[in-house]
């Protein structure tokens, strides 16, 4: 957007002019799009199908832009990314009833069933005309659709000859963008490393220099620095939910004595889980009373209980319009002492002598204490067609963070909490969320522990493996903390 408010469309990447495209035409493709020879890279809501229906490429013509400023156009009069309000009838039974597409699901939804992003419901003025040509530019048929010079034509109409919006559509346009623009919280920082193509996004917190530095002054509190650390790694994957539906994150932070390891498990997207694993470090710390006893375990866990309904109580006034919710585990770890913060079904286990102890409980429906609970604050509770108990029909878990629509039904945001005393026959601990422990019985756990080099890595690399081989359908992160 210029000064003056003017739109300005940037980052052609491999266009050209028309009448110096030759048949031999070579452009390298780059991370945004642009195409190699036959084979076409792109964007997943802006293709045009005849792109997405070939195996190795369809030609790449001019229509297939102007069904792409189609999607665009639309894009622009509903002020929605498109296909982000999706459903499909498919619904799956995760955490969260999951009703929106994948990769795999949009793709094929696009080209068989020929799906487009949903229309502005105005039916008439500049909204409806803008939308009225978003549905020619997007037809299945490439021979339907408008010619470049066609469009222009009839956005010069739309918008007038000096590029003003015609009497009346400011009404329509402006006060969506400006509660979009002046009124959205800041963007979370983002670190290198993320996938190409996708939103760049918090997988740890590792490189954070504001996280690791509140670790470091967690450290300096507990006294413990100068003492041995904790070899500690983290393995995580998406499974076979697919890579556009990673959306479980973590925290690993190491400093003198003193361990941090979170993992949060998303679920209605990833923004709720993003944003914990950016803010944990930062709100523990504000939560730790520099006048407690550092080390005393009474004290960590009220860091921990803060810090927890703080997130949660941030992240639904920044992100006033994100449905998404995360359960939580928490884990600060230090030479004497392992206090866990637990909302949600994700887990925790000790591994101390010849067995394994679990540090956390899951809170779902199933627990009598937790129905007691959320009937108590009024909400409901159902079971559905996979034979799980959910809370108002929808969510199986009955504590975490972020779920704006849901909290009316009873969900809760404070941690429950344990803390245990080490002893020389810990051996490690094991923080995971559910897409390990859902087919990863305890024994089996502990085989592998016993049968995998005691390194933090191959250990996290061996039941991660594990899981998948089992069959979970689930992301699945695995943090382990070798004594």
């Amino acid at each position: 957007m210029t000064d003056d408010g003017r739109a300005v469309l940037t980052d052609f990447n491999a266009a050209e002019l028309s009448a110096r495209i030759t048949s031999d035409i070579v452009v390298q493709a780059r991370p945004t799009g642009g195409f190699f020879k036959q084979f076409v890279v792109g964007t997943l809501p802006y293709m045009a199908p005849e792109l997405l229906r070939s195996v190795r490429g369809a030609a790449f013509t001019p229509s297939c832009d102007v069904y792409s400023l189609g999607i665009l156009l639309n894009e622009i009069g509903t002020q929605t990314i498109p296909y982000s309000d999706a459903l499909t009838e498919q619904v799956k039974l995760q955490t969260i009833l999951e009703a929106r597409y994948n990769c795999d699901s949009l793709t094929a939804a696009i080209t068989a069933q020929q799906l487009r992003p949903k229309q502005p419901s105005e039916t008439t003025g500049a909204l409806a005309a803008l939308a009225q040509l978003a549905c020619q530019c997007w037809a299945d048929a490439a021979s339907e659709r408008p010619e470049a010079a066609q469009v222009q034509s009839s956005l010069d109409l739309l918008v007038g000859d000096v590029g003003l919006l015609p009497k009346g559509a400011d009404e329509l346009f402006l006060p969506a963008l400006a509660t979009n623009c002046v009124d959205a919280p800041p963007p979370v920082q983002a670190i290198a490393g993320s996938a190409p193509g996708q939103r760049q996004s918090h997988r740890g917190v590792g490189s954070f220099e504001s996280a690791a530095s509140a670790v470091r002054r967690m450290a300096e509190m507990t006294a413990a620095a100068g003492l041995e650390e904790s070899r500690a790694a983290v393995e995580e994957t998406a499974g076979a939910r697919g890579k556009d539906r990673m959306e479980d994150r973590y925290v690993l932070q190491q400093s003198g004595g003193l361990t941090l390891a979170a993992v949060f498990d998303g679920h209605n997207g990833d923004t709720a889980a993003d944003f914990c694993a950016a803010s944990l470090p930062a709100e523990l710390l504000r939560a730790w009373s520099p006048s407690a006893e550092p080390t005393d375990d009474s004290s960590m866990a009220a860091a921990l209980c803060t810090a927890f309904v703080s997130l949660n109580d941030r992240f639904l006034s920044e992100f006033p319009l994100d449905e998404s919710g995360t359960t939580a585990i928490a884990v600060l770890c230090t030479p004497t002492r392992i206090v866990v913060a637990n909302a949600g079904d994700c887990s925790c286990m000790l591994w101390r002598g010849e067995e394994l102890e679990s540090l956390s409980h899951e809170h779902t429906a199933e627990l009598a204490e937790e129905r007691a609970r959320v009937l108590a604050a009024g909400g409901s509770l159902s079971t559905t067609a996979d034979g799980k108990v959910r809370v108002g029909g929808v969510i199986q878990v009955t504590r975490c963070i972020g779920d704006r629509k849901l909290r009316a039904f009873g969900l809760s945001a404070e941690p429950e909490l344990r803390a245990v005393e080490r002893i020389p026959a810990d051996r490690a601990l094991i923080v995971a969320c559910d897409g390990l422990w859902d087919v990863m019985p305890r024994a089996r756990v502990l085989h592998c522990l016993n049968n995998t080099a005691q390194s933090p890595d191959m250990i996290a690399k061996r039941l991660l493996f594990e899981a998948v081989d089992r069959g979970s359908t689930d992301n699945i992160t695995v943090i382990v903390v070798l004594f």
